[in-house]
């Protein structure tokens, strides 16, 4: 990784400038729209799986430009039934469409095409992105670190909902109605598959897992929606009392998206992907 080009652009030769590859791959459901930012250079590259939120209006491309000038490949998708990609939209769904995109990452073939370095592909994502993150790390074998910004943990949410604020259902109903505008789907059915799934979306009875996999976790002090104290510092301790002792955990003076600090946060994702990759 070659940090000092985070904001500055690096010089390549005529056969080997970075370029775009705009992907459909083969979902369970469909097309899947998925974009590749490949890194310049003749090796093979870390490469990284970022995740967008819900609905997915911001997709962190900055960070996804900043990391490909560093030397790393960055591969963006889009879930089933949002933004184009087919299928039906759900909180599972999209579980297995991020699948899908790792195993695309992992294959041989695409390895050899696009320069993957298949043992050192990471997973990033804010938001739901984040709840995917830590969901796949804990989930999915081989995958080399994970990077948790603003993470949205459904299931604790749910599970406060029920076991101790049934009076904030509504509230939850109306944040889905409002997301699901933009989906394949209703807002009814995101409802209803979050209290179908309260115990596997509950990131924290993952704790054990997520503790033997590198991860950073990124919070928001001024994040109204994945406020701290109850979505990533709690994962965050839970992950180190389950002896997570390669978890990090940085927060940032900003917002949900970090909207009036890009640069802090690009700055600190590099810095850990700096230490990660040696």
């Amino acid at each position: 990784m070659k940090k000092e080009y985070l904001f500055s652009d690096p010089v390549f030769g005529e056969s080997e400038l970075p370029r775009d590859e705009e992907l459909i791959i083969k979902g369970t459901r469909g097309k899947l729209f998925c974009m590749l930012y490949l890194a310049g250079g003749a090796e093979k590259k870390p490469s990284v799986l970022l995740l967008h939120g819900l609905p997915g209006n911001e997709q962190n491309l900055d960070l996804a430009q900043s990391l490909r000038r560093t030397g790393i490949n960055v591969m963006t998708l889009h879930y089933s039934g949002s933004w184009g990609s087919e299928g039906r939209f759900s909180f599972r769904n999209c579980i297995e469409d991020c699948m899908t995109a790792l195993e695309y990452l992992k294959d041989a073939e695409n390895a050899e095409k696009y320069l993957i370095d298949t043992k050192r592909i990471y997973i990033m994502g804010l938001s739901m992105g984040g709840f995917l993150t830590l969901y796949l790390a804990a989930s999915c074998p081989g995958i080399a670190g994970a990077v948790g910004m603003s993470v949205y943990d459904f299931g604790f949410t749910q599970r406060l909902v029920r076991d101790r604020a049934p009076e904030l259902q509504s509230a939850v109903d109306a944040a889905m109605n409002d997301n699901a505008m933009w989906l394949s789907c209703s807002g009814g059915d995101l409802s209803r598959e979050l209290i179908d799934n309260t115990e596997d979306f509950d990131l924290e009875k993952k704790a054990d897992a997520l503790s033997k996999i590198p991860l950073l976790i990124v919070t928001a002090k001024r994040d109204e929606i994945s406020v701290p104290e109850r979505h990533g510092r709690r994962l965050y301790d839970a992950i180190r009392a389950a002896g997570g002792t390669n978890a990090v955990y940085k927060s940032i003076d900003s917002n949900h998206s970090f909207t009036d600090r890009r640069i802090e946060l690009i700055n600190t994702v590099a810095d850990q992907m700096e230490r990660w990759l040696g």
